[in-house]
């Protein structure tokens, strides 16, 4: 039977939106979670948030992760830089930057250059003639996108 919506936002609190944990806890087939969900979007919107959440949960991890966790002395009254009480993983710094900032800074500039200008490629461009009018651009079939 069909939990109602107060107690399946708990169950999906409890378990993160894992629909397969929420099965369990509900004592059904993890394919009636995903139809209850299929079929009722406050389900389906339930369960997308409470992923979104540990989603947000791992990103603030792994930043935490990235960037270390500093240590702190006073020193005449000061409060100064002691050392690390985590590293920075650059690996996980890498990571994050290629995959958050994707489309931030020239690399991104570049891929969505490269996607305008296969655009235009396939669907021809259109240019201005001197002295007015349009004249069409021939498709180009090179389909190297190493230009940039």
């Amino acid at each position: 039977m069909k939990p109602g919506i107060k107690r399946f936002k708990q169950i999906a609190e409890k378990c993160n939106g894992n629909i397969t944990e929420m099965a369990v806890s509900f004592g059904v087939l993890r394919s009636t979670v995903q139809n209850w969900i299929c079929e009722d979007e406050e389900y389906k919107e339930v369960v997308e948030d409470y992923r979104g959440r540990l989603l947000d949960k791992c990103i603030k991890t792994a930043g935490l992760l990235a960037n270390g966790i500093p240590s702190y002395e006073m020193v005449d009254n000061k409060t100064v830089f002691a050392g690390w009480k985590v590293q920075p993983d650059r690996n996980m710094l890498r990571y994050l930057i290629s995959v958050l900032g994707r489309n931030d800074g020239p690399s991104g500039a570049k891929d969505m250059a490269r996607k305008s200008e296969k655009k235009e490629r396939e669907k021809g461009a259109v240019n201005i003639k001197e002295g007015g009018g349009e004249q069409e651009t021939p498709k180009i079939e090179n389909n190297d996108d190493s230009i940039m």
